[in-house]
């Protein structure tokens, strides 16, 4: 680089000595007005001409330093609730990308979407995101042209592979108004479904078997009442944690399509069914029998996990994302099952793909981006994931787009 540098310069004296002779010569030999005219044109070489060629030294020893040090990269990641898996995953990506440089933010579940939504519009918006695939999310993120979409590096990647049919759940139409339609807005790793927890040792203590139908759900759920048991516990606090409820309930009655066909907007589709009310009675009806207990509204999510997995409660409406914590505290008597019909049938199965992983508009490294979500959503994340108790989603089993609107 020393000997580089030294050349450079001996070329600039050079320069810059062959214009002075040049601009002396010009000014004895020319006329007065010609000779001003003329030195001005000379001193303009000399000025022209040394600013080139330190501009060439800058380049020259510029480009050196980038060949020893390449600049670093730099990825604004926002996450919410933070795993030591996650961690593992940006040190392996650390590791595969040398100088690249992550600054991680990580919000708690509960006001995660309300304070990346801010972050988007800031000054410093991430460059990847997690978000909701939801319509005060994802789809809001849409409508305001605030995430880029996906669809070139999923053929880049054939992420379609990967997602399989999941992929109509992560679109959005460029309006943010139709789910299920247009462009890929986000890729995910994570599977989730929605069932109902029960604790063996309870329903032990109960002497009766664990439950599968609704008729053998309801009778056990009498029984831990009459046995001074709490039933269910409930996070009624959670809006979100109620719903669960209902679409476990829901599944038992609702065939797939005709709930779908109202969750994708499908015309002439309807949520004011008999079907859809007889599933909300259902939990009308527990309440009025003392299925819950009597404060269920004021607990939260966080709350509510912590006192199922210290024992408070016989069964307890979630999905598979609480099986780590729980699986910590309960250990072998939790236990897990979908809730059938009279019929034995399961009509639908609540279950999502996870917060997804999207690129932010705004950002000045969209490849880096996307490579870093292949990583973090690919066979090394899916095998880290599933040995910390995960459920995972990913899938092998179609190798084109799928059509919009599919499930």
């Amino acid at each position: 680089m020393k000997r580089n540098r030294l050349r450079a310069l001996r070329w600039m004296a050079m320069v810059f000595a062959f214009v002075l002779v040049g601009a002396a010569c010009g000014t004895s030999t020319d006329t007065a007005g010609e000779g001003e005219t003329t030195t001005a044109t000379a001193a303009e070489s000399v000025t022209t001409t040394t600013a080139a060629a330190a501009a060439t030294t800058a380049t020259t020893v510029g480009a050196t330093a980038t060949t020893m040090a390449p600049e670093p990269q730099r990825l604004l990641v926002w996450n919410k609730d933070e795993t030591d898996t996650f961690q593992e995953l940006i040190r392996l990506f650390r590791e595969d990308n040398p100088g690249v440089e992550i600054e991680l933010v990580d919000r708690s579940f509960e006001n995660y979407d309300t304070a990346v939504a801010l972050a988007l519009t800031s000054d410093n918006p991430p460059d990847v995101l997690q978000q909701s695939f939801a319509y005060k999310s994802m789809g809001a993120f849409v409508k305001a042209g605030e995430v880029m979409p996906l669809d070139a590096y999923a053929d880049q990647y054939d992420w379609w592979t990967r997602l399989g049919t999941g992929a109509a759940s992560l679109s959005f139409s460029a309006d943010g108004l139709d789910y299920g339609v247009g462009n890929l807005y986000g890729v995910h790793m994570q599977g989730e479904v929605v069932g109902i927890y029960y604790n063996k040792a309870k329903l032990a203590e109960l002497g009766i078997d664990p439950p599968s139908t609704m008729s053998e759900f309801e009778a056990a759920l009498a029984a831990a009442r009459d046995g001074g048991l709490l039933p269910i516990n409930l996070a009624g606090a959670t809006a979100w944690t109620l719903g669960q409820m209902y679409h476990v309930i829901q599944g038992t009655i609702v065939p797939a399509v005709d709930t779908l066909a109202w969750v994708y907007g499908q015309e002439g589709a309807s949520f004011d069914t008999p079907g859809q009310i007889e599933a909300a009675q259902y939990i009308a009806d527990w309440q009025e029998a003392g299925y819950f207990s009597d404060d269920a509204l004021g607990f939260d999510y966080p709350t509510s996990l912590g006192t199922y997995g210290g024992g408070e409660g016989v069964f307890m409406f979630q999905g598979s994302w609480a099986n780590g914590a729980l699986s910590a505290d309960l250990g072998d008597d939790l236990g897990f099952f979908a809730l059938a019909n009279d019929d034995g049938e399961i009509l639908s199965v609540t279950s999502t793909v996870g917060a997804s992983w999207g690129i932010g508009a705004r950002t000045a490294s969209p490849d880096l981006a996307a490579k870093f979500i292949d990583f973090v959503s690919g066979p090394v994340a899916a095998e880290l994931m599933a040995q910390a108790g995960n459920l995972v989603a990913f899938q092998e089993f179609t190798t084109t787009k799928p059509e919009p609107g599919s499930s």
